[in-house]
């Protein structure tokens, strides 16, 4: 009697089952960030769509890579680059102990008074 570790129809269904959420990955996930990748590196354009294109090929064959990382660089001057951003780190730091440790502490005070059940 053959082994149904080994049927030979099994193989097909394990691939599906195995690629099914890889595929469903890369549909959902990063397909949109690809797009939106796409579009934050490329120049605006007054047309539709409203952006242009990243990459073209030029008559000699050369491939001509056009990076727009102004929009980036904006980002950097205004919330890395000045003075305000380690007050800013310290407040978030000091409301999330605010918010986690009484979490904690109840948490530890609920397993030290119980009645020995899990």
């Amino acid at each position: 009697m053959p082994s149904r570790r080994h049927a030979p129809g099994r193989w097909g269904s394990r691939l599906i089952n195995i690629a099914l959420p890889y595929l469903w990955l890369a549909v959902f996930l990063l397909l949109p960030i690809a797009i939106v990748a796409k579009i934050s590196l490329s120049e605006p354009a007054l047309s539709q769509p409203p952006y242009s294109a990243l990459w073209e090929w030029l008559e000699q064959g050369v491939l001509l890579i056009r990076l727009d990382l102004q929009s980036y660089q904006l980002i950097w001057t205004e919330f890395f680059a000045n003075s305000d951003w380690p007050l800013a780190a310290a407040l978030a730091v000091v409301l999330l102990l605010l918010l986690v440790v009484p979490f904690v502490l109840m948490q530890r005070w609920q397993q030290g008074s119980g009645d020995g059940s899990p």
